[in-house]
C-alpha cells in the first residue's frame, strides 16, 4: 500500500473517534472520566481493539466516500449537459474530452480510428464514459512519463488532499450520526457546530483541490511544451 493511501487510511478514524468522544464530553449524561474509568480493567483489550481497526474503518470511510462522490456526479451528469459524461476521476467537459482525444491521436498513443469507432457505439453514454476514462487513464500514464517532475508532485500531492480532506468530512459525519444512533449521545448545540465548522472547512479545502487539480490537468494539456521534459525543452 503506497504512502498517500496509508495517510488516508489512517487519518480520518482518529476524527471519528473525537468526535464521539468530543460529543460525549458535551453530553451532561455522561461523565467522560466515569465512562473511561468504568472500563479501566480491560484499557489495554480496548486500545488494542481500537489501533487494530483503525485501518478496516479507515477503509470503510473511503469507501463510502467514493460511493459519495458517484453519486454526486451522477447528478451532475443529469444537471449540467457539458460534463453529462464525468466522473469524479475525469472531470472533463465534452469539449476537453475531445481535445485530449485528438491530442492521444497525435501523439500516437491511441489509434485513429478509435475516435469513431467509439462514436459509433450504439450503447452511446456508456461508451463515452469509456472514451472519456480510456482519455484520463492514457493520459495520466503519458504524463507521468514526460510531465516535469516538480508539476507531477504537486499534481499528486492536490488529488490525495482532496480524498483525504473527503474522507474527514465523511469521518465527521458518520462519528456524528454514530454518537447520536448507537451511542444515544445528547446532539448538543456545542458539539453539532464544532462538527459543523470542521465539516465546513475540510469540504471546501478538499473542493479547491480537486478544482486546482483538474485545472492544471487541462492547463498542462493545452501547454505546447506541456509534455516535453526539460531537457528536450
Amino acid at each position: 500500500m503506497d504512502q498517500n493511501r496509508q495517510i488516508r487510511f489512517l487519518i480520518p478514524p482518529f476524527f471519528l473517534f473525537a468526535s464521539i468522544f468530543l460529543g460525549a464530553h458535551f453530553d451532561s449524561d455522561i461523565c467522560l472520566p466515569n465512562l473511561i474509568n468504568s472500563y479501566s480493567d480491560y484499557k489495554v483489550s480496548v486500545i488494542t481493539i481500537i489501533g487494530i481497526s483503525v485501518l478496516p474503518v479507515g477503509f470503510c470511510i473511503g469507501t463510502f466516500t467514493l460511493v459519495i462522490l458517484r453519486g454526486i456526479f451522477l447528478i451532475i451528469n443529469k444537471i449540467f449537459e457539458e460534463y453529462k459524461y464525468a466522473t469524479y476521476e475525469a472531470c472533463f467537459s465534452v469539449v476537453d474530452t475531445n481535445e485530449l482525444w485528438e491530442k492521444l491521436i497525435k501523439l500516437n498513443k491511441i489509434k485513429p480510428d478509435a475516435n469513431q469507432t467509439f462514436l459509433d457505439d450504439k450503447r452511446g453514454f456508456r461508451a463515452w464514459r469509456r472514451k472519456i476514462f480510456s482519455s484520463h487513464i492514457l493520459w495520466n500514464s503519458f504524463v507521468h512519463t514526460h510531465l516535469e517532475q516538480g508539476i507531477l508532485r504537486w499534481m499528486e500531492r492536490r488529488w490525495s488532499a482532496f480524498l483525504l480532506n473527503l474522507n474527514i468530512s465523511m469521518a465527521l459525519i458518520i462519528g456524528l450520526l454514530l454518537g447520536i444512533l448507537y451511542f444515544s449521545i445528547d446532539p448538543t448545540m456545542e458539539w453539532i457546530i464544532f462538527n459543523s465548522v470542521l465539516l465546513i472547512i475540510f469540504i471546501y479545502l478538499g473542493y479547491r483541490a480537486f478544482i486546482e487539480t483538474i485545472k492544471m490537468a487541462l492547463f498542462q494539456s493545452h501547454r505546447p511544451n506541456g509534455l516535453k521534459k526539460p531537457s528536450e525543452i
